[in-house]
Parts: C-alpha cells; sequence; structure tokens
C-alpha cells in the first residue's frame, strides 16, 4: 500500500443503462485497491436503474437528481466526493482491476500533477473485446486541467468502454458541434478571415475536423466526410503532409472498436474512398489554388497508407501496387527505408513472411538469455 493510502472516490453517472450499470460497479468492488468509494448519480433515469444499485446496498451511494446532462451528473457527484482523488466511470464503461492500483501511485508519486490517464480497449454491448487503435465533455475537461497543471499516466490498458448502437459518440453531428464548441471555448471563435487565424487556432480546429472526417465516415456519410476534409485542409493543410493521417482515413469507415481490424479491410472499397475524398478537395478549383503546394505530397501519402493497410491484410500485389503510386506521387519516397522494407516483404509472400517471424520470435529469447549470462 502507499504511504497514506488515500481514499479515491469513483463518480458514475448514469441515464437509462440498468443493463450496465451493474458491470460498471462490479468492475470498481473488483479493484485490487480496496479504499474507494462509488458514487453513483441517477440523471433523471425511466428505467430500472435504482432497483440495480440497490442490490449493491450500502457499498454504493445512490443520489438521484431530476435530468441535466451528463457533465452536470458528473459535478453532482464530484461535490459529493469524499476522497482525496475522484475517478469518472461511465455507466456502461467499466474499470480493469488493476485500474486503482496502478494509477493512484502514479499520482501520489508526481505532486504536481492533476490527473492521471491510461490506455483502453472497446467492447462491445456484452462486453466482448474489439479491436482498437486510440465524449466531447472530456475533451473540454482534459483541455482546462492540462491549461493550468500537468497530466501524467500510463498507456496500459485499464478501462474498457463499451460501444452502443446509440451512445452519444455515435451521432457525428452532435459530436461534431460539440468539438467546435470546446474549440471555441478554449482556442476562441474561428476567425472570420484565413489571415487571422493563430498556429495554435489552426492545429487545434484542423485536428478537431479530422475527427469528425473519421466520425462521418464511420457514419457512411461521405459527402459531410468532404465537408470537414476541405474545412481541415483550408485551417491547417500541414495534416495533408502527415502519413499518419491517411492511415486513418484509410480505416475510417471501419466501426468504432474496429478500427484497424486488418481482417476486414475491404482495401480497394476504402481506395476508392480514400482517393476519392482527395479527388473532391484538389478538383475543386479554389481549394486547389490555395492548396497547390500539398498535392503531390497528399496522393502520395494516401497511396502509401493504402500499401501499408494492403499489407497489414496482407494483400501483397495491391501492397506493391499502391506503394508505386506513391514513389509516383513523390520520388522522395523511393529512398525512404520503410517504404523499400514494405516492398520487398510484399514479394516474399505471407509463408516466408511468417516463417522469418516466427524464426525471430524463436531467436530473441536466446539473445536475451545469452546477454544475462555474459554480464
Amino acid at each position: 500500500m502507499l504511504r497514506h493510502d488515500p481514499l479515491v472516490s469513483i463518480v458514475i453517472p448514469d441515464f437509462n443503462h440498468a443493463p450496465y450499470i451493474g458491470e460498471a460497479i462490479q468492475s470498481v468492488l473488483d479493484q485490487t485497491y480496496p479504499l474507494h468509494e462509488i458514487v453513483v448519480v441517477d440523471d433523471g433515469s425511466t428505467d430500472d436503474s435504482r432497483e440495480v444499485v440497490a442490490r449493491f446496498g450500502n457499498r454504493v451511494r445512490y443520489l438521484w437528481q431530476e435530468n441535466r446532462g451528463l457533465s452536470a451528473a458528473r459535478n453532482t457527484g464530484i461535490r459529493a466526493a469524499q476522497g482525496e482523488y475522484v475517478g469518472l466511470l461511465d455507466a456502461d464503461d467499466m474499470y480493469e482491476p488493476e485500474f486503482l492500483s496502478t494509477l493512484v501511485p502514479i499520482l501520489e508519486g508526481r505532486p504536481d500533477a492533476a490527473g492521471v490517464y491510461c490506455g483502453y480497449r472497446f467492447v462491445n454491448h456484452q462486453n466482448t473485446p474489439l479491436e482498437t487503435l486510440s465524449a466531447c465533455e472530456d475533451l473540454d475537461m482534459w483541455l482546462r486541467i492540462s491549461s493550468r497543471y500537468a497530466v501524467v499516466g500510463t498507456t496500459g490498458i485499464l478501462t474498457r468502454h463499451r460501444i452502443l448502437p446509440k451512445s452519444m459518440s455515435s451521432d457525428p453531428n452532435r459530436q461534431a458541434r460539440n468539438r467546435l464548441a470546446v474549440m471555441a471555448k478554449h482556442f476562441g471563435p474561428a476567425p472570420a478571415h484565413d489571415s487571422q487565424w493563430t498556429p495554435p487556432q489552426r492545429r487545434a480546429y484542423g485536428h478537431a475536423y479530422l475527427a469528425s472526417v473519421v466520425d462521418y465516415l464511420q457514419a457512411h456519410d461521405e459527402a459531410r466526410a468532404s465537408d470537414c476534409l476541405r474545412e481541415m485542409a483550408r485551417i491547417y493543410p500541414d495534416l495533408l503532409t502527415q502519413f499518419n493521417m491517411f492511415f486513418q482515413l484509410g480505416c475510417g469507415d471501419q466501426p468504432k472498436g474496429s478500427v484497424g481490424d486488418f481482417a476486414t479491410l475491404e482495401i480497394e472499397r476504402r481506395a476508392q474512398m480514400l482517393i476519392g475524398l482527395l479527388d473532391r478537395l484538389f478538383g475543386d478549383p479554389p481549394m486547389a489554388t490555395l492548396l497547390s503546394g500539398y498535392c503531390d505530397a497528399a496522393y502520395a501519402n494516401a497511396y502509401r497508407a493504402l500499401g501499408a493497410l494492403s499489407y497489414g491484410a496482407r494483400q501483397f500485389p495491391a501492397t506493391r501496387r499502391y506503394l508505386r503510386r506513391a514513389v509516383a506521387a513523390d520520388a522522395t519516397l523511393a529512398l525512404d527505408r520503410r517504404v523499400i522494407s514494405m516492398f520487398v516483404k510484399s514479394l516474399l509472400g505471407v509463408r516466408l513472411i511468417n516463417r522469418l517471424q516466427h524464426e525471430r520470435q524463436r531467436l530473441i529469447p536466446r539473445a536475451f538469455s545469452s546477454t544475462r549470462r555474459e554480464t
């Protein structure tokens, strides 16, 4: 245990999540760090939430209020919290058992820090883990905290976030509105003229529109995704030179929680979508003029991302085809070691690559064992 074993208050806001809140509460009760209290704030639920929480008896403090929204419910719970630290857990999410025992010592070791983060995994409504890569109320909160205090953490996966079809995060229009509202609050309203943008505003709004591009692709609304890409490029065109952005967009219409799952990638359809977005962007004469210095880099990175996705899906002819197109758009990629390595490996075939990977994994423990004996 820690030097003074701080009490941690876990605040769980709930609105009509009776099917899931029991698992959320139980995930806190299962913590290996025992010094915690659970505060459930029922934000005017009309389902059986009260009855579900009541099953846990005095192990949970239950507060009810008229429906006022997620942020208000969290604030009610924070005001009622008695712990030295506060954890926020949505009613449809869960902590892994080591969540508190891992994060509390990190905070205790950094008195200057005001918050701590960790990795997470997506799960479906049955709590089955999904594939992952990496709501706006959280974004607002973390921006406010990080503007004044240090935030520390770990990349270890310590929480589970449930993906539900009708959750707030599945509504791209709502997410886009809230995201821009948060940007305006922290970085100022979007300027009326392009010459008035500050560098921090460009970065913040550019990434906000990029997030909305992904949201709309996941909702299969390519028209709105194209509109957001246009705004992103107008505000922060440097994103068009970033390979990671195009890799993200190449996975963009996979369902949230399955992003990056190579087994379900339909490479040709994603190629049509991604290149189509760029064709519409640069096919617009005013945008083509504004972005004249970014066109080659954008297509090169898009094709390179498609090559990487094809390689991950073990579609090697497609890998080579897209990498050739990337080099045709930007000849300097012909000297990029990562591109060369991927192209060469795509020539070897699936069986040989798998054999080489197996051999590498077999030899690495020997190398470490040999090193330990020598020291």
